[in-house]
């Protein structure tokens, strides 16, 4: 132990020598070796240099000496003729240079060791022609500026120490500045076996930078901590962090700097303060885009390992989050609660081909909103991704901020829609890229109590609907909305769709929509449709309806002014091609050849108030197919006339009238009317002002051929002052032949039943044939009402009684013209209880006989048998039976001015009157006109007119015999060439007339009622 303190006791004491020796050997050399030092460094450095004190010390870094200069001042040098002064490049209050004693002493040589900087600061200056302080320092065309060679200065430097070290930097030519201030730094390094090795720890502040016009000025500090090791040519960076306003990135790892760089590096932000941060972005940028504030906090944290060159990048896997993020950009929404999370890796190879980037989740919100997207990009040289798209959009905040009011005075609701796809990108997009996106995408969209109004389009309330997507499926389902203007409500609505085939082929497509629905309170559509070759396409349609037009009438645009009523109920299926060129020409052959329609009716009404036009309150049943219609019970009011239809058919309408095909038109049916006014018909009558030409070459429209039977009945027709009642007939029209068989009605107090033919021959010509019987009608109200027949002759004034007759009759038309010597008619006419009165006739016999009675004759009947032929009218017998006289006639009268007649009256009538023994021979002497038996005794009398000669007064019996015979011979040769019961007045039709059905009249409540 003693021994140890007697060691320790010498051991301090030289020391004490040696640090003796030290101060006083640096004491003696202070000066002279601060010479030499400072001589070394000029000739070394080459530059100007100034300095302060200069102290040596060879105690205070031992076993090194240490030199130290106060207040160095270096500067560039002076090349610049106009400069008095050269540039300064760094001030530097003190340094401390530790260098080895022994070749310092022995050889005056610097081996530095260690340098020490305490509040250095240097500049770098740029002048506004890009000229700096340092080019001297790289300009390779001058040798002789530094020489930094010389043998006397050598540097083995293993630590460098600074404090409160500031760089300045400015470059007046691009506009940018920047202090950079190390408070303190630590820098250790040793050259082992040739191998350089090297630790540097410190912080490092940038702040006072600016760059041009950016905002770069607004950064108030940005702070960076290292800690750094330089071994076997890898910079280890075991610690690098980055503080600035609003960010704060970490950095760990290596770099490998032999030969291609590479690293395997750590980089982690843990938080970038998008607020902050957004101030670094240029006003008129953040102007041009509304950009009025951005927020949020960004990090992000990944590695960074493989070799970097041109041509090669190392492998990068990061992910990143955005947490509690808005924004508030002008015109848009402000948005809020924006996140997103998601990795970025470039893959195994390290370039696009293996890249994937994967956006977790994208959640932006808004007042009202929000949006949710997820995103994965895989091999973006081919790409390949999936992606998912969730919104859900209030569309009153759309309106507010997208939506101008001329565009939409109303919108609200909500929309949500859902957009899922996946797959690869193709290298070239083109138009095959539709195909892609429908094979790989699927979808909904769904809509919520949407309002929109407009002030040009009706608005809607409470639209609902929801579309889904799949591929090569669309299906809409659960429709409602209202139209309030137009009083419409669907209640339900829905179709589904399936597509066959490319769609940028889209030609040879087919789409098949088979359930198709549209539901409002009282009406239902479903349908099924098929199409295929959509350029000129070819489909197939089934269709069920069921419609209350009293819906509809609101829709029907005010323009068109139509409106409608009642129920529909149909069915209809449908097939055909459709060329878009020529489709109206197309259409009529698809409804008529290659639809069928099977539809009911019930009080259906369309009508134009404006006009006489329309259909009120249609009922029955309609059938369409291959070119026939068919109707069953039918019934309505057009034009103000109720019509009926028990049964009909109408066959090749198509074909004949607008094929213009040589098919025959046919039409059968059971028809009845109401009330008819000839008046109202003859409105279209007048309108009607188109001729047809017979004559050859004027038109090359072939004949219509048609047939038309059935019968038709109305309760009442008007004709002028005349009313017809029950009228009905049977009938069968042609082209060639019209026949109208059984055409009875009430009329002037009495009943017609006719038969009627009309057949057209060549040459213009048609043959008119009838057959007619009356039953009890009112002559003189016949007279009145058809003004007399527009003759002078006889009025309803002068002739009254009632008439009955049957008669039959035919004759020729050439064009409108009546052929009045082709007359054929034979007939009797029978009048019973009348009067003829001042008939000129009878009154030039008066004249003659002085009869007074000729005036004014008063009969009970009147028979008179007749037959028209040869251009002239023939009575055989007439008969006038009265309480005071009976009158026998008999004579011809042509159609020009000739007349004969011959009369028989019995003189004991009117010299004694009608007694009995007068009566009693009379009935003996009905048939013996020139009996002379006693007892009773004839008059005859003569009246004539031939050739414009007249004669009136006591006939002969010559004369008469002469007109016996002549009227006998004219009527056998009629009965040889015209006999009734030859003419065919058969219409084909099997079936009874029936009465019009009872009338009916309109009430309040849009139906038909009958009137008890």
């Amino acid at each position: 132990m003693r021994r140890f303190f007697k060691f320790l006791k010498y051991s301090l004491i030289v020391l004490g020598l040696i640090a003796l020796t030290l101060f006083a050997v640096a004491e003696f050399a202070e000066d002279r070796i601060a010479q030499i030092s400072i001589n070394q460094i000029n000739e070394s450095v080459g530059l100007p240099v100034s300095y302060g004190d200069i102290d040596f010390s060879l105690l205070r870094d031992f076993p090194h000496a240490t030199l130290e200069i106060n207040d160095v001042w270096l500067g560039s040098p002076a090349s610049d003729s106009t400069k008095s002064t050269p540039d300064t490049l760094a001030n530097v209050q003190k340094i401390f240079i530790a260098v080895k004693i022994w070749p310092l002493i022995r050889e005056q040589k610097f081996d530095i060791m260690e340098i020490d900087v305490e509040e250095a600061e240097g500049y770098y200056l740029v002048d506004a022609d890009g000229n700096s302080n340092i080019d001297f320092l790289i300009d390779t065309t001058k040798n002789d500026v530094v020489n930094t060679t010389s043998a006397r200065l050598k540097i083995s430097l293993r630590e460098l120490d600074i404090e409160k070290m500031i760089l300045h930097y400015q470059d007046f030519s691009r506009k940018v500045n920047a202090k950079l201030a190390f408070p303190e730094v630590s820098f250790n390094g040793r050259l082992n076996n040739g191998i350089f090795e090297s630790s540097v720890e410190g912080t490092a502040l940038l702040s006072e930078c600016g760059f041009e016009e950016t905002n770069l000025c607004l950064m108030q500090q940005t702070t960076m901590d290292f800690d750094l090791e330089y071994i076997k040519d890898s910079l280890k960076i075991k610690e690098a962090t980055i503080k600035s306003d609003g960010a704060r990135i970490n950095i760990s790892g290596i770099l490998g700097l032999s030969g291609p760089l590479y690293s395997m590096l750590e980089v982690e932000a843990p938080k970038l303060n998008l607020g902050e941060l957004i101030k670094y972005v240029p006003e008129n940028l953040l102007y041009e885009y509304g950009i009025n504030k951005i927020g949020g906090n960004l990090t992000f944290a990944g590695e960074i390992e493989g070799t970097i060159n041109d041509s090669t990048m190392p492998n990068m896997d990061f992910s990143f989050e955005l947490k509690q993020a808005n924004a508030r950009i002008e015109g848009y929404p402000p948005l809020k609660n924006i996140t997103l999370s998601g990795n970025y890796d470039n893959g195994i190879l390290s370039d696009l081909s293996t890249t994937t980037i994967d956006l977790n989740s994208l959640n932006i919100e808004t007042q009202e909103s929000q949006l949710e997207l997820k995103v994965v990009l895989h091999n973006l040289k081919n790409l390949n991704y999936a992606a998912k798209i969730i919104a859900d959009i209030d569309l009153d905040e759309v309106k507010k901020y997208y939506i101008p009011d001329s565009l939409a005075r109303v919108l609200n609701g909500r929309m949500k829609s859902q957009l899922i796809s996946r797959g690869n990108i193709p290298e070239t997009i083109d138009s095959t890229f539709i195909d892609f996106l429908a094979l790989n995408t699927s979808g909904s969209l769904q809509f919520q109590n949407v309002n929109f109004k407009n002030d040009s389009f009706p608005g809607i309330d409470s639209c609902s609907f929801a579309v889904q997507y799949s591929p090569y499926m669309l299906t809409l389902d659960s429709l409602s909305v209202q139209v309030p203007d137009y009083l419409l409500k669907i209640t339900q609505g829905a179709f589904r769709t399936n597509f066959d085939g490319s769609f940028s082929n889209y030609a040879q497509m087919t789409i098949k929509a088979d359930s198709i629905t549209l539901t409002t309170p009282k009406s239902n559509i479903t349908a099924g449709l098929f199409l295929s070759n959509l350029q000129q396409p070819e489909f197939n349609l089934t269709s069920n309806i069921s419609l209350d037009l009293n819906e509809l009438t609101p829709i029907i645009p005010d323009s068109i002014n139509i409106l409608t009523r009642g129920r529909l109920e149909a069915r209809l299926k449908s097939a055909g091609k459709l060329n878009p060129d020529s489709i109206s020409e197309k259409m009529p052959k698809i409804l008529f050849e290659q639809s069928s329609l099977n539809a009911t009716f019930q009080n259906l009404s369309i009508e134009m108030p404006d006009t006489l036009m329309g259909i009120k309150n249609l009922s029955g049943n309609l059938t369409m197919a291959n070119d026939t219609v068919k109707i069953n019970k039918i019934n309505g009011r057009y034009a103000g006339i109720d019509f009926w239809a028990d049964s009909a058919s109408i066959i090749h309408a198509y074909a004949t009238l607008m094929q213009q095909r040589p098919e025959t038109l046919i039409l059968n049916g059971k028809f009845a009317i109401d009330h008819l006014d000839y008046s109202a018909l003859a409105v279209f009558m007048n309108n009607d002002t188109t001729t047809t030409s017979r004559k050859t070459g004027e038109t090359n429209t072939p004949a219509l051929k048609y047939q038309i039977k059935g019968t038709a009945a109305t309760n009442s027709f008007r004709y002028n002052k005349s009313l017809i009642e029950n009228l009905s007939c049977k009938f069968n029209l042609s082209d060639s032949l019209y026949i109208i068989d059984q055409l009875k009605f009430d009329a002037f107090g009495g009943h017609l039943n006719n038969s009627i033919r009309y057949e057209t021959t060549p040459n213009d010509r048609a043959v008119i044939s009838f057959r007619s019987k009356i039953d009890s009608m009112d002559i003189a109200t016949l007279l009145y009402e058809f003004d007399n027949f527009d003759q002078q002759e006889i009025s309803h004034q002068q002739l009254s009684g009632r008439f009955f007759t049957q008669m039959n009759g035919r004759f020729l038309m050439h064009g409108d013209s009546l052929l009045m010597d082709s007359a054929r008619i034979k007939g009797d006419l029978k009048l019973v209880d009348g009067a003829l009165m001042n008939y000129p006739r009878a009154m030039e016999l008066g004249d003659f006989t002085n009869l007074e009675e000729l005036d004014n004759i008063q009969f009970k009947t009147m028979e008179t048998q007749l037959f028209v032929f040869n251009n002239a009218m023939y009575v055989p017998k007439t008969n006038i039976r009265s309480n005071s006289m009976n009158i026998s006639a008999y004579g011809m009268q042509t159609f020009g001015e000739d007349y004969q007649y011959h009369l028989r009256i019995y003189l004991g009538e009117i010299l004694h009157g009608k007694t009995k023994r007068i009566r009693k021979k009379q009935e003996e002497m009905e048939d013996n006109p020139d009996d002379k038996k006693p007892g009773l005794s004839s008059l005859y009398i003569q009246s004539s007119s031939i050739k414009g000669k007249s004669k009136n007064g006591l006939d002969k019996k010559s004369d008469r015999l002469q007109m016996q015979t002549k009227i006998n011979v004219q009527e056998g040769i009629l009965n040889i060439i015209f006999h009734p019961l030859l003419v065919d007045f058969e219409t084909g039709v099997k079936m009874e007339v029936p009465p019009a059905p009872q009338k009916i009249r309109y009430i309040e409540n849009n139906e038909y009622a009958k009137v008890q």
